[in-house]
């Protein structure tokens, strides 16, 4: 019988019965994912090189069928934050941190330049702020929020109090300067929710559109104690 993939037979409704039976076997798990089919194992197997795409072809068969699939060398895109990212033990995937991914190094725009990509968790960007609390009646107080592990911000930041507003950032000696909301924009943060509300405070990159940092800040209202 012509040798067939294994990809071509599973998107085929009509595939024979017996020819998945005598395959799929040698495929003891199987899931279709973004470079073709995933976690593939068997005795009969043996894998080529990597190649240029991040995948690698992983030959399985048997004395009358060959099956012939794609499998990715990594899966980066599976860590959602700098920690389970670099601690993963994979050692094809690193944080690119303007664009607050897990990723390979040729697929982190800039990589190169300083700590715009980072294969070492001490190196996972940390922020601070001060002060971390104000009053919901603190209209547009001055916040200063310290960074570390953080590459060129010359394209600006923005202060983002998690989906509810954005203030302009103003970045001086190593330092991001920004103003916390409006009290015409702090009612609807903190709306019935006792006498504080904690939130997220973002850094997001102007260059990148995506959030890469951030912070607790806590909004409180002492007035729900007074008789």
């Amino acid at each position: 019988m012509q040798a067939r993939t294994l990809k071509e037979i599973h998107r085929r409704d009509d595939a024979p019965k017996q020819y998945l039976q005598s395959c799929v076997p040698l495929i003891v798990t199987v899931s279709l994912i973004s470079c073709e089919l995933h976690s593939v194992h068997s005795e009969n197997c043996a894998r080529t090189a990597f190649d240029g795409d991040g995948c690698a072809d992983v030959y399985c068969g048997d004395l009358e069928f060959i099956c012939v699939t794609r499998v990715p060398v990594e899966s980066c895109e599976q860590y959602m934050s700098c920690g389970e990212c670099l601690g993963s033990g994979d050692p094809h995937c690193g944080w690119c941190v303007l664009h607050n991914v897990c990723s390979r190094k040729d697929r982190c725009e800039r990589a190169e330049e300083p700590q715009r990509f980072t294969t070492r968790a001490e190196q996972c960007v940390r922020l601070s702020v001060q002060p971390h609390n104000v009053s919901v009646t603190m209209s547009e107080v001055q916040l200063i929020l310290q960074t570390q592990n953080v590459p060129s911000l010359s394209a600006g930041v923005n202060c983002s109090f998690e989906d509810f507003v954005e203030t302009e950032g103003r970045i001086y000696g190593g330092r991001v300067f920004c103003l916390s909301p409006a009290t015409k924009y702090v009612a609807p943060i903190t709306k019935d929710q006792g006498d504080q509300r904690i939130i997220k405070l973002y850094l997001k990159s102007k260059e990148t559109g995506k959030k890469f940092a951030s912070v607790d800040f806590v909004f409180y209202n002492c007035s729900v104690h007074q008789s």
